[in-house]
């Protein structure tokens, strides 16, 4: 019951951060333009689509832009150090490759800058949304979205975190039938009931 706009951005190697943040926030903005309401947005993204998304939030904090109402995030790509026993760990059971490409996207930047790695962040809930994040227990991002989910909760930024045993990166995207899929697609439906307000307008007019 919801309308989907699906940006088109700039990618690494050919144009590497901050590129794709940029286009990112001007499609944002676009949609402001349009008339779209912040409250009326949540921004999604999956793996380094997720990691882009919490750039966006930051990036817009930055320029004392809105914010969307909430994040959902899929497999985000919120740590591009890659240092967590995870990434070797779960390198047989996953589907990423085991080097897994960051140096084109950054060209210089710092893996730890919060910039790209929202993991090193210090949100804040006066500005960061509410954000909804799901990944794989047996995915090599594991450790690192953990440690986002931790911190974001801690920071008293309301976050739903699911992590699925069993299952490997972007699981809802790519095996969409899947139990663990449907609980996903259940929860995602909560938090757009819950965070999302109604434009009584359009309900007027249909």
């Amino acid at each position: 019951g919801y309308e989907v706009f699906i940006a088109d951005y700039r990618m690494a190697p050919e144009f590497p951060f901050p590129a794709g943040v940029h286009d990112a926030a001007d499609v944002f903005q676009g949609l402001l333009d349009r008339g779209v309401d912040p409250e009326h947005l949540v921004v999604a993204g999956d793996s380094g689509g997720g990691g882009l998304a919490t750039s966006l939030i930051s990036y817009l904090h930055a320029q004392s832009l809105p914010v969307p109402a909430a994040l959902a995030l899929f497999s985000p790509e919120i740590d591009l150090e890659l240092d967590h026993p995870s990434i070797t760990d779960n390198a047989q059971y996953d589907i990423l490759p085991w080097n897994i490409p960051v140096t084109p996207y950054l060209q210089g930047v710092q893996p730890n800058d919060e910039r790209v790695s929202a993991v090193y962040a210090m949100a804040d809930p006066e500005w960061f949304p509410p954000t909804f994040v799901c990944w794989g227990g047996d995915e090599m991002f594991r450790d690192g979205i953990r440690k986002f989910a931790d911190g974001l909760d801690k920071a008293g930024v309301k976050v739903h975190a699911m992590e699925e045993r069993g299952m490997f990166h972007v699981f809802p995207i790519l095996m969409p039938w899947a139990e663990a899929s449907k609980r996903v697609f259940i929860a995602l439906h909560d938090l757009a009931g819950r965070h999302l307000t109604p434009d009584h307008d359009a309900e007027q007019t249909h």
